[in-house]
């Protein structure tokens, strides 16, 4: 019975042991062909939730890893996902790996551009134009017009804020003198 008891302590202790058997894996990650240190590289321990990411050097520590084999995953943004079988982490010893990453060829067959133009009365247009014109402007979309009862144009510019009417023939806007304001209908000057 003592000796069943003795060899009973000491499986238990061994697994205890075991399992606490943990050891480290650095190493450098660099890009191939130029051997520059690669940093931002993600590695993983595949299948467990190890991980880390490259330094700035391109170095790498993954820590307390348990002992066994392992494959690891190197993978970086617009480069091929390398992995590294049967690593072997060893009791009391760091692993150490240098791995280099090949960039990815990415090659389009065929971009096609298209772009839609806004019809030139509408407001969206008129928006369009305001927003990218580098002057201050403002104005009625043809659309606009159609949809109010004014009948001759100085009722329509009555509507444009800031814009009025003086003796039924000059435009004045925001109060500025006529000679400060540039007035154009259908692209042709007013006068002002």
């Amino acid at each position: 019975m003592k000796f069943k008891y003795i060899l009973f302590l000491l499986l238990i202790s061994h697994q205890l042991f075991s399992q606490n058997a943990v050891s480290n894996i650095k190493g450098q990650v660099l890009e191939e062909g130029s051997g520059k240190p690669f940093p931002g590289v993600s590695i993983n321990v595949k299948g467990k939730s190890y991980s880390t990411i490259s330094d700035s050097e391109g170095n790498f520590i993954l820590r307390n890893i348990p002992l066994g084999k392992y494959d690891i995953q190197f993978s970086a943004f617009s480069f091929d996902t390398k992995i590294i079988t049967d690593v072997e982490v060893v009791k009391d010893e760091t692993t150490s790996l240098t791995v280099s990453l090949v960039e990815r060829k990415n090659v389009l067959d065929e971009v096609v551009i298209t772009k839609t133009k806004a019809k030139a009365e509408s407001v969206k247009s008129l928006l369009l134009l305001q927003k990218n014109s580098i002057r201050v402007s403002d104005g009625i979309s043809a659309e606009s017009i159609k949809r109010t009862p004014d009948r001759t144009t100085s009722d329509v510019i009555k509507r444009i804020s800031g814009a009025s009417i003086q003796d039924n023939k000059f435009i004045v806007i925001r109060g500025l003198n006529d000679r400060y304001n540039t007035t154009f209908l259908n692209g042709s000057p007013l006068p002002s």
